[in-house]
């Protein structure tokens, strides 16, 4: 008997399937060895199958009826009508391409698309600018109805070609994921003084490292406290994600652990948590972007049902390229999924014309005491919210968008050590906004740094 060693698709037509079942054979458990596909409509064969007896029924890849000219054609006419500036040749064998869309500037390549050409023609596409789109905007050849058993057989090439495409790329994750646990490891905690740190007025949270190129590195961990990627920041501000690592619902806690029956407050980037974290004395989590965010929200909901959640928002002006609010839009998604609650920064249109958007440049602007007063009655909310309503279902939830708050707990809070240092650092440290990045202030905040007696952050004593 010839025995597979990953899950094998077949073209089983619905009248053979008992045939088919019989000749697969039966497992070490006593359980048939073919099973069905419920999400894409067809059999397959499990390990342990005996293959040589359902060899009539592989399916042939030349029974399909599919023209890869028409594919190409017709996946070119969906990244034009994307506004991609589609090149002269269009490269549909599965890996990942980068090219222009139209409205770019000279040298910007800001759209990533891949095409399969494998069983059903298909393909993605994804505008990247502001942190890509929530959701990837798909294709799938369209073509006239043919005969059931091209039908048949088209579906078992396309299923075997997406089950060996998640298994590839989750073999590589796996692989990204300790090359990232490695170089995360090997370098040390971050101080204070990286001057994207300055520039946003926040502190590298415990478990930020730096490499010897001054890149901020940033672990992002699953809800199970995995690493399995990681952003980099470096000196300018320039961020980078691990390439081909798993991003989607990973994330970063500044400022603490989370735990069931705690608040659990989101945010988009590091700095807008790290402002989160210092105002409200709680742990913040990273969810690096408003396309990630909403994946965020639901892991952690089920992981921490009794949390009541809160959600940063960034207000996003419309763009050319992006008519909409993608962090509004975000966060409105993940309260409604969590029974939470989502927040809009209170930018005056003066801030709003300088270009600030989020939390943390409400923190630069006014300060933190200013900051900590608009998020204090929505800090209160939280620690008395009974349990959430865990209704996969999309619920109403309202956006708050602060002005002047009807009151302000004055009520001592329950720091986390780490939030703590934070703000005691804010506290005795002037506002450093990005205009005022200068050489005498860096000096200055050296100096001032000598007597901070914070163990955690490591804080270099000049030699007398």
């Amino acid at each position: 008997m010839e025995a597979t060693q990953t899950r094998t698709y077949l073209a089983v037509p619905h009248d053979e399937k008992d045939e088919a079942r019989k000749a697969a054979g039966k497992l070490e458990n006593n359980k048939s060895a073919l099973r069905f596909d419920d999400e894409r409509k067809v059999w397959y064969a499990l390990p342990g199958a005996d293959m040589e007896a359902l060899k009539r029924w592989k399916p042939d890849p030349l029974l399909t009826g599919v023209s890869a000219g028409d594919a190409l054609t017709q996946f070119t006419d969906f990244l034009h009508a994307n506004g991609a500036d589609v090149p002269d040749k269009v490269i549909m064998d599965g890996t990942r391409q980068r090219i222009r869309m139209r409205d770019d500037k000279p040298g910007k390549k800001s759209c990533t698309y891949v095409g399969h050409l494998d069983g059903l023609p298909n393909g993605w596409f994804n505008d990247f600018r502001d942190g890509g789109k929530d959701e990837l905007s798909t294709w799938y050849f369209s073509g006239e109805e043919g005969d059931p058993v091209a039908s048949l057989h088209m579906k078992a090439v396309t299923a075997q070609s997406q089950w060996d495409r998640a298994e590839a790329k989750r073999v590589l994750q796996d692989k990204k994921a300790g090359n990232v646990r490695y170089v995360h490891g090997k370098f040390g905690q971050a101080g204070h003084q990286h001057p994207y740190l300055l520039k946003k007025g926040v502190q590298a949270a415990r478990g930020v490292h730096i490499d010897n190129k001054q890149r901020l590195l940033i672990p992002l961990q699953n809800a199970d406290g995995v690493i399995r990627s990681m952003q980099t920041i470096d000196p300018e501000g320039n961020k980078r994600l691990t390439k081909d690592a798993e991003k989607s619902g990973n994330f970063f806690v500044v400022g603490g652990t989370l735990k069931n029956g705690r608040p659990i407050v989101c945010a988009e980037g590091y700095a807008t948590a790290a402002s989160g974290a210092m105002a409200l004395r709680m742990p913040v989590v990273m969810a690096i972007d408003s396309g990630n965010l909403v994946k965020v929200a639901e892991r952690l909901h089920q992981k921490y049902p009794d949390s009541p959640m809160l959600f940063l928002g960034d207000d996003d002006p419309p763009k050319p390229h992006r008519p909409g609010n993608p962090g509004k839009e975000a966060a409105e998604k993940a309260a409604r999924l969590t029974g939470g609650i989502a927040v809009l920064p209170s930018l005056t249109p003066e801030e709003k014309a300088q270009g600030l958007t989020d939390f943390n440049d409400l923190h630069q602007s006014r300060g933190l005491a200013a900051l900590a007063e608009e998020l204090a009655p929505l800090r209160q909310k939280l620690l008395s919210a009974p349990t959430p309503d865990a209704s996969p279902e999309l619920q109403p939830t309202e956006t708050v968008i602060m002005n002047e708050p009807d009151s302000v707990n004055n009520e001592p809070a329950a720091r986390d050590d780490e939030i703590s240092q934070m703000a005691a650092y804010e506290d005795r440290m002037p506002s450093l906004k990005t205009s005022s990045l200068n050489r005498s202030l860096q000096r200055l905040s050296r100096q001032k740094q000598r007597y901070l007696r914070l163990p955690s952050l490591r804080i270099p004593r000049r030699k007398r």
